[in-house]
């Protein structure tokens, strides 16, 4: 498996990444984790409830562990 760096992060962390985190109450590091997988459609596992939570309600993919 090869490790992808987004190109896109830099450019959404200051505005959709802070935006996720006020609006759902994270942390700026949970919200990091959400944003991409929201933006690229991708599924995101997660043992946390917050970050689970908050990924059901803008419709994420949500792996459940």
């Amino acid at each position: 498996m090869s490790i992808y760096q987004d190109p896109e992060t830099d450019y959404h962390v200051l505005r959709t990444t802070l935006r996720l985190a006020t609006t759902h109450r994270l942390t700026v590091y949970d919200a990091t984790y959400l944003e991409p997988a929201i933006r690229r459609n991708l599924p995101l596992a997660t043992l946390d409830r917050k970050i689970a939570g908050c990924g059901c309600r803008v419709q994420s993919r949500l792996l459940g562990l």
